[in-house]
Formats: structure tokens, sequence, C-alpha cells
């Protein structure tokens, strides 16, 4: 969340199917216009104001970074538990594991 307001967001930025895209490009287009608010505004107390809006305003499926530390043994319990899961993005999960070396570990 720190380099959000660095540049304004795009459909690349989120996680979406084709059939979604108007609305998606809607709730874009009034994010970015109140990230232009928030670099405009000079008032630290409205600012803030602005910068909590934008970040309510967020969907779900905005793609963040994150950093995760687990153990083999911990990945095997979330690869054992999300097999077969609906959301493609465990399966993808998975298939990172299965790429990690010592996957055996996970996979056996």
């Amino acid at each position: 969340m720190h380099k959000l307001m660095a540049r304004p967001l795009t459909e690349d930025d989120f996680e979406h199917d084709a059939m979604n895209n108007k609305f998606l490009k809607e709730t874009i287009e009034a994010i970015n216009s109140s990230m232009e608010a928030y670099h405009a505004e000079k008032d630290p107390v409205r600012k803030k104001e602005i910068w909590r809006g934008i970040i309510q305003a967020l969907p779900e499926s905005y793609l963040q970074r994150r950093t995760v530390m687990a153990s083999y043994a911990a990945l095997r319990n979330i690869c054992k538990q999300r097999k077969g899961h609906k959301l493609i993005e465990w399966e993808q999960f998975i298939n990172f594991c299965k790429e990690l070396s010592n996957s055996w570990m996970i996979f056996e």
C-alpha cells in the first residue's frame, strides 16, 4: 500500500475477468480521480481523509505484493487444504509450490 499513490491505477493492477470490465473501469476512474484530489490537497487532515477513502474503495481484486515466510510443513498443509479449491489463485499458488526446490517435501 505504500506505493499505491505513486501512479494512476490501470486494469493490470487488478485480477479480473473480461465480463466485469465496465464496472472495474468505472471504479478505477473514480479512484484515480480521488488520487488527483489527494495530490492537489494541501490540508493534511483532508489529505488523510481522501487517502482513507481510496483505501476503502479498492476492490478486493486489487493485486498486492506480500512477503511471507513459511516452512515446508506449513506449505504442505496449505496445499493439502486448498487442493481442488474453486479459486484459480489457489491453483496458481499450488503450481508455484511445485516449482520450489525440495517440493517433494510438500507433495509426498
